[in-house]
Parts: C-alpha cells; sequence; structure tokens
C-alpha cells in the first residue's frame, strides 16, 4: 500500500473519531441551548448519520464508477468473462 494511501486513510480515522466524538455533544448542545427536546435531537443526529450510511456508496459511485465497490462487485461477480470473485 502506498504511503500517500497510507496517510489518507489514518485521517478518515480521525475524522470518524472526531465526528463520534462530537455528536453526542450535538445532542448535549440542541438540549440544553436550543431548548429542543433530547428525543427530538437524537432523532435529528440519527437523521443526519441514516442519510450520510446511505447516500456515502452512491455518491462514491457517481465520482468514481469504475472503482467504487457498490454496485460494481455485481456485476463483475456475474460476469462469465470476470474472474473475479466478490467476497462480500
Amino acid at each position: 500500500m502506498p504511503v500517500s494511501l497510507k496517510r489518507l486513510l489514518v485521517g478518515l480515522a480521525f475524522s470518524a473519531l472526531g465526528n463520534g466524538l462530537t455528536l453526542p455533544l450535538l445532542i448535549v448542545y440542541l438540549h440544553e441551548i436550543r431548548g429542543i427536546p433530547t428525543t427530538t435531537a437524537g432523532l435529528v443526529v440519527a437523521w443526519i448519520a441514516a442519510v450520510q450510511f446511505s447516500f456515502t456508496p452512491v455518491v462514491g459511485w457517481l465520482i468514481e464508477p469504475e472503482h467504487s465497490a457498490w454496485p460494481g462487485w455485481r456485476v463483475r461477480r456475474s460476469a462469465p468473462w470476470s474472474s473475479a470473485r466478490a467476497t462480500c
């Protein structure tokens, strides 16, 4: 694996860690400062996570369709001339 790719993956790991550490504080901020009920604040944060989870593969495929693992693995796996096998 190239050094630049390792550096990118480490950066993404720190970014994900930062998001995980700040989202609970977002719920506290929405409840304490903005006066939004805790349940509503939790649903807002859950909605953000659900939208991000569902759109990430789609956006990845739109940006770089030939290297995307979704949904291309189905096509490569089903192609009779392909020796590639999906491990998902």
